[in-house]
């Protein structure tokens, strides 16, 4: 028995592109017959599948705000 599964993935890539993704996740389960025993197994894998860049318009202003706190904003009046 296998199963399949697409994983799609968007990553910010830079601040006009996105980095866009596709995994295929399989789940396979194998036996193995012996003259004495059966040997079970389960495995796991991710195969990438695509890759690709969506590329945006440039923007003509760009603020990152992940690093501002209230000690840091200067006062403008």
């Amino acid at each position: 028995m296998s199963q399949l599964n697409l994983i799609p993935n968007l990553h910010q890539f830079g601040i006009n592109q996105t980095l866009h993704r596709i995994y295929l996740d399989i789940k396979t389960k194998t036996s193995v017959l012996t003259p004495f025993n059966i040997l079970r197994n389960e495995y796991d894998s991710r195969v990438l599948l695509a890759e690709s860049i969506i590329v945006g318009d440039v923007p003509e202003t760009y603020y990152f705000y992940d690093d501002l706190n209230i000690d840091s904003i200067l006062d403008a009046n």
